[in-house]
């Protein structure tokens, strides 16, 4: 089970944190296309995401949807979700930074990003998920990061997402996501934190 979330976490960190236009993710758009993302991915829509990868101007509609300029209607940094003030390296990003620290682990990437984006939080699941394959107990890293940082508010930006998409795909990955996290869930029998979430504004 833990090898199996490991690499669907790090497909999926990649497709969400990368997007189309990087060479780091270059290979897994590829093999979306060539319809081997199934060995990483299980219960894949394929022909559906490959009908909307198939859509023009995804690379357009991922600026837009994930960097702006502009209003982001799912934003994908947790502190907004997750901080009454709705901002970016809010409290949750040092709670998060303080739990890196405890694992000795600090996240350096060439995007510049906070480090609770939702793509590289996945990543980080995979990394976790390598280091920590045998345990379950709640003091597991990988369960930690899974319930206090990244779970509390993954559905409520999916669903953002996905009801913002601009873009097939876009909307198909969030969708999938959503299930597969699900199922991680279910599956390591995981009690989620219980957070206030202060995005969309009401």
């Amino acid at each position: 089970m833990i090898q199996t979330l490991q690499l669907e976490a790090h497909a999926l960190g990649a497709l969400f944190y990368y997007g189309p236009s990087h060479a780091a993710s270059k290979a897994l758009f590829q093999a979306i296309k060539e319809g081997s993302i199934t060995e990483l991915l299980p219960d894949l829509p394929l022909t559906d995401w490959q009908a909307a990868l198939a859509e023009p101007n995804l690379s357009i509609a991922w600026q837009a949807c994930f960097y702006g300029p502009g209003y982001l209607p799912a934003p994908p940094w947790a502190s907004v979700y997750l901080d009454p003030e709705r901002v970016v390296f809010g409290v949750s990003l040092i709670e998060l930074r303080a739990f890196l620290n405890d694992l000795g682990l600090q996240l350096t990437t060439d995007m510049n990003e906070p480090e609770d984006h939702f793509g590289l939080l996945l990543l980080l699941v995979a990394q976790l998920a390598a280091q920590h394959q045998n345990t379950k107990e709640e003091s597991n890293p990988l369960i930690q990061l899974l319930t206090l940082h990244l779970l509390p508010w993954s559905e409520r930006y999916l669903n953002c997402l996905a009801a913002s998409a601009e873009h097939p795909f876009i909307k198909q990955l969030a969708e999938y996501t959503q299930l597969r996290l699900a199922s991680w869930q279910k599956d390591l029998h995981l009690k989620v934190a219980a957070r206030d979430l202060h995005w969309p504004a009401t």
